[in-house]
């Protein structure tokens, strides 16, 4: 039986896949010069959260990013423009939850189930810490 977080990253996986085919349609369309929104794509898209959108950013570079790097990608690829206290403010909220996201450094963040990387803040302190005991 499949764990739960296996499942989860196998939809999220499939989801990304999904709205790539979308976008090569959309653009395809649009070099044919025929309509390609339609109502129900919109509806689609904006059902999207902000932290589904910032997850799946992450998860497309499978990195810890910058919260400007995060504005910057989730404005390519969901249309949607973000401010940084707006994305900081999800991810903290998310954080004290103790959901999906974990800070790895100044304003960035990875995703929680990343074990800790090496070269972050956070995986030096680690490091560090463990080396004390």
């Amino acid at each position: 039986m499949k764990s739960l977080e296996t499942v989860l990253h196998e939809k999220e996986e499939q989801l990304l896949d999904l709205q790539q085919e979308i976008e090569i349609l959309r653009n395809a369309g649009q070099i044919l010069g025929g309509r390609v929104e339609s109502s129900r794509t919109n509806l689609n898209r904006s059902k999207i959260s902000q932290t589904q959108m910032i997850r799946a950013v992450l998860l497309e570079h499978d990195r810890p990013l910058h919260v400007d790097e995060l504005r910057k990608q989730i404005k390519e690829r969901f249309g949607t423009a973000l401010k940084n206290h707006d994305l900081t403010s999800v991810i903290y909220r998310a954080i004290r939850g103790g959901a999906f996201f974990r800070k790895e450094g100044v304003n960035t963040f990875g995703l929680i189930e990343w074990k800790r990387r090496q070269g972050t803040k956070s995986a030096m302190r680690a490091s560090r810490n463990s080396r004390k005991a």
